[in-house]
């Protein structure tokens, strides 16, 4: 299990990372050796082929990387005056698609991983497993039919999503591994920008070696580099076709020249369906409207909607383009959605609406999925994950029935996969109907790690969960009282933590030896660094000193919808908060191994942002609503991880609620 351990002593508060842009320096590669189309803007359609098999299998999956509901709603509010009249909105068959990674909240590199392979994988892993085992894509699959296979993209060629689809690599960000794979796989179509990853060491390249391509070439493949060459391409030529149209990604819309010689998606689209149609046993096509994300993590709305209006431009080109195709299925969807784009008052046609950007990050928002086609009705009204996608592709590649996926249990904020619905609140918030409570806490295992969850409501920007562990109930090495108990302020949840006045219940020995918190609805993921307002402190001995909290890993995410602002909500059953404890944090010294008979006490806590209030949300819960300054813990859930004593996590036992 590739799970990365964070152990942090005396460290600074950090910030959360965005998705990078651009990738850095890997590998060193092998030197080289000596029908009616509406096209638009797309240049010049063909109307003859070769002759066709009528039921040749053909299958497009087209993504708009970070494309959510605030991003539809907004760009069809601009260009249409309305929501819901984006042209990708059409298409008859609707799924809602949860988006989280092992990780907990994804990233393009496991969301398109899920979809090219159908294995969940950690964020940052490319065509690999959870154990960093190569799995098979859409495209080799498809290859191994004997079908031809391309890939399209705004973005390099070697960025996360379109490497998903060729490459196998444990980290996006080693460029030069990924365009050594692509040269391997030697689809053949490749599109897009990224051409430093495949130039020969100079300038505008990031290799050493004499690059790629020369090998493409000498493999009878044609490299293009700028539009007038691409409108001029001849669908007929044999070999591959590879476009590397910029030196990273290719430039926003919004901000091309007249004059630009970089194409358009579209253009790029209608060059790749005349070229993989000329096989007559059918193909495999990914296209990515890549700048749509790059466009929310710097909370740009204005580029963001040039960009998802040339997406959906590109999905009324290829529908068109399909109509004449007896066994084509059409997917349109996305990775997961960026910036927490929220719509807050709608602009008329042409004018900007009014929006907020929660962050400059991906969310675990779910996106939409909408498809057209031969076996598309799988997706009509179903709520699913990432994996269905390959699940129904290689169904439709391998003329077979749909296999559906195996899910794990993934920190994403959806409960209803825990087990056990372990304590349920009592009392009705002191905050007001509708606002901050803590409704029921939930428990599960993995071979992975501890799931928690707290069903409620939580209010953007303010308030803070804290759930405490007791890691060895009874072995006295946490801490029963936390009032007073702890000095360092340096960060938000440390001084949280150095100000609460709460007691521990004499329950068992029980003792925090660390606390899970977040504050005003920030999520956390396991590698992405360890942010400031979400995430695990150490609040024993174990753990570093009083006024030294150690650090340590966790993913934190929310269900959607429970997370309010301004005005009151309405609490969903089985959604709510959900944290991931790998064990590497829950027992450090057990390098991902669990004690013999393992079991953890714990206990949730609603409290102020800044620790001096404590509600009377805690679970368990009061009979009576507490009184005085200092509050203490009615009591705790106990809950055998290793229920038959082997040393494998199983959860099977029931938790216990003890109370003082």
């Amino acid at each position: 299990m590739l799970i990365p351990l964070l152990i942090v002593t005396g460290c600074t508060p950090s910030t959360e990372t965005s998705e990078p842009d651009s990738d850095t320096q890997g590998a060193t590669a092998p030197e080289p050796d000596t029908d009616t189309i509406a096209t638009g803007d797309s240049g010049k359609a063909s109307d003859s082929g070769p002759p066709q098999k009528a039921d040749k299998p053909i299958v497009i999956v087209m993504i708009g990387d970070g494309m959510g509901v605030g991003q539809r709603d907004t760009t069809s509010l601009y260009a249409h005056g309305e929501t819901g009249k984006l042209f990708l909105e059409s298409l008859p068959y609707r799924s809602e698609v949860s988006t989280a990674s092992l990780s907990g909240v994804t990233d393009s590199a496991a969301s398109a991983s899920a979809m090219a392979t159908g294995q969940f994988t950690w964020n940052g892993v490319i065509g690999q497993d959870r154990e960093a085992q190569e799995v098979e894509s859409l495209t080799e699959l498809a290859r191994s039919l004997g079908l031809a296979v391309g890939v399209v993209t705004t973005a390099e060629v070697t960025h996360a999503t379109p490497a998903a689809f060729t490459a196998h690599e444990l980290s996006r960000s080693n460029g030069i591994a990924i365009a050594n794979d692509q040269f391997a796989l030697l689809p053949d179509v490749l599109l897009g920008g990224g051409a430093a990853h495949y130039l020969p060491a100079g300038e505008g390249s990031q290799r050493e070696d004499g690059g790629l391509i020369k090998p493409l070439e000498a493999a009878g493949c044609s490299v293009l580099y700028d539009r007038d060459a691409l409108l001029a391409d001849d669908p007929t030529s044999a070999g591959c076709l590879f476009g590397l149209f910029a030196t990273s990604h290719l430039t926003y819309m919004l901000d091309r020249p007249e004059d630009t010689q970089e194409p358009t998606l579209q253009e790029m689209t209608q060059a790749a369906l005349d070229r993989l149609d000329q096989d007559e046993d059918g193909f495999f096509l990914m296209i990515e409207g890549a700048r749509i994300d790059m466009a929310g993590h710097s909370n740009e709305l204005a580029r963001m909607i040039d960009e998802t209006l040339a997406f959906d431009a590109t999905v009324e080109l290829v529908h068109t383009w399909l109509a004449e195709q007896d066994n084509a299925l059409l997917i349109v969807t996305a990775d997961h959605e960026t910036g927490g784009l929220e719509l807050l008052k709608p602009g008329a046609i042409g004018e900007y609406s009014e929006v907020a950007w929660r962050s400059r990050e991906h969310s675990n928002a779910a996106i939409a999925l909408h498809a057209t086609g031969a076996g598309a009705e799988v997706f009509d009204g179903q709520s699913i994950h990432h994996p269905w996608i390959h699940a129904t592709v290689s169904a439709h590649l391998e003329a077979r029935a749909v296999v559906p996926p195996e899910v794990p249990l993934l920190p994403d904020g959806m409960l209803s996969d825990h087990r056990w619905r372990a304590s349920e609140q009592q009392q009705i918030t002191d905050f007001g109907s509708g606002f901050n409570q803590l409704d029921a806490l939930t428990l599960d295992v993995s071979s992975d790690g501890l799931f928690i969850g707290v069903e409620g409501l939580f209010e953007w920007d303010n308030n803070a969960v804290m759930v405490l562990i007791d890691h060895d109930p009874g072995q006295g090495t946490g801490t029963d009282s936390l009032s007073g108990a702890f000095s360092d302020n340096n960060g938000t949840l440390e001084s949280i933590l150095s100000n609460v006045a709460l007691t521990a219940p004499p329950v068992e020995g029980f003792g925090a030896d660390m606390a899970v918190l977040t504050l005003g609805g920030k999520f956390s993921q396991l590698d992405a660094g360890l942010p400031e307002l979400a995430g695990i402190r150490g609040t024993s001995t174990e753990y570093g000193a009083p006024d030294d909290l150690w650090w340590l890993s966790a993913a934190i995410s929310f269900g959607d919808d429970v997370r309010i602002s301004g005005s009151s909500g309405s609490a969903i059953t089985e959604r709510g908060v959900e944290m991931f404890v790998p064990w590497e944090s829950l027992y450090p010294g057990g390098k991902g191994s669990i004690p013999v008979g393992a079991a953890v006490s714990l206990a949730a806590v609603l409290v102020n942002s800044t620790g001096t209030a404590i509600s009377n949300q805690l679970l368990p819960p009061h009979s009576e609503e507490p009184d005085g300054a200092t509050v203490s813990l009615p009591g705790v859930v106990r809950f055998v991880i290793d229920s038959d004593s082997d040393g494998v996590p199983d959860g099977d036992a029931a938790p216990e609620v003890l109370l003082k």
